[in-house]
């Protein structure tokens, strides 16, 4: 098959249109979480949002060959600056911001204790619950990229693709084996989602090298959308079988069924509002979820404040709803200005 793949089938204006709506999809999953704590019936629907992490690490690994796969003239060095320039700036940013929120709500809210560790801060996420993710993919990325040269300068067929999905089944066995005596307590617990998360970098990966073997078959519309459609009906009846999988089987099987399915039917669907997601919500979709941290807790200080029961489903709806949206206007509003870009990444 000829090299040189015609992209224009995948992605528009640069963007994959699929991948798109799926990362607006699982960083409003991610604020859920976050968000949802003080309800049970909130709560029980995080089931539905596991894959969310997962997703972002495929869509990481998948987005991130598919751009060296233009312009592989760059070597290990520059792939790994580029990612390191483009986090980094604002992982440090948003951590000192967040070491202020807590040291203003300790002062005038709550009597908790804050845990200044810098090595934890720094170079674990521990400013705030979520920003453990940032170092997580960079070790990720720092690990795998000869892995994305490697795999992008050669010839690869089936069997290439075949033994990245076995490593990628093993390496979550082996998750699943080491978690019983491989673990690390306090801020260092880090290294337990660098454990976890590596097959699924390798199985995005993986991905980009089937859908670029595949993609002479995306002509044939019916079958790309009945797939895409099949996989995701398969996706939203998973996690009513949850109890009959390990939770790392079904998270990876649920995370991946997503990701085929959102992937496939937004190759030809031309919805009005997917020129929205495009070009406003998902290029902010990472600095939503550098940021909302700070705009759900605020909310829920302000409910508390206000004396509004905040155990109902009813006020963390509205808790996840206003700190979704706060997050993805202040982000399109740092997005409009180049001074302010690099901060919502």
């Amino acid at each position: 098959m000829d090299k040189n793949i015609q992209y224009n089938t995948l992605d528009v204006g640069n963007h994959i249109i699929g991948l798109d709506c799926l990362k607006v999809l699982a960083i409003f999953a991610v604020v859920w979480v976050h968000g949802s704590d003080m309800n049970k019936l909130a709560k029980s629907l995080r089931t539905y949002c596991v894959f969310a992490v997962p997703c972002f690490v495929i869509m990481s690994a998948f987005l991130m060959q598919l751009s060296y796969s233009k312009k592989t003239d760059r070597g290990y060095l520059d792939l790994l600056y580029s990612r390191f320039k483009r986090l980094v700036p604002a992982y440090l940013v948003w951590s000192v911001l967040y070491l202020i929120f807590r040291f203003i709500k300790r002062k005038f809210v709550s009597d908790l204790p804050i845990d200044f560790d810098l090595i934890v801060i720094i170079f674990c996420g521990g400013a705030s619950y979520q920003l453990w993710f940032v170092p997580v993919l960079l070790v990720l990325t720092s690990i795998f990229t000869p892995l994305i040269i490697f795999t992008t300068k050669r010839d690869n067929g089936n069997s290439l693709i075949a033994s990245l999905f076995v490593l990628v089944v093993f390496m979550l066995w082996a998750d699943m084996k080491s978690r019983a005596f491989l673990h690390f307590s306090g801020g260092y617990a880090i290294f337990d989602p660098i454990n976890g998360l590596s097959g699924y970098f390798i199985l995005g990966i993986g991905l980009w090298l089937l859908f670029r073997k595949c993609s002479i078959y995306t002509r044939n519309k019916f079958a790309i959308m009945s797939v895409g459609i099949s996989f995701l009906l398969l996706a939203l009846i998973l996690p009513s079988f949850r109890i009959e999988f390990s939770r790392n089987l079904f998270i990876l099987f649920y995370s991946l069924l997503l990701f085929v399915s959102f992937f496939l039917i937004f190759l030809y669907i031309k919805w009005p509002f997917l020129g929205f997601i495009t070009k406003f919500l998902a290029p902010c979709s990472f600095g939503i979820f550098l940021c909302h941290g700070i705009f759900v807790e605020g909310f829920q200080i302000f409910i508390n404040i206000a004396g509004i029961d905040n155990t109902t489903f009813v006020t963390s709806i509205g808790v996840i709803l206003a700190s979704y949206l706060c997050s993805a206007v202040l982000c399109i509003a740092l997005r409009i200005y180049k001074v302010t870009r690099w901060l919502v990444v």
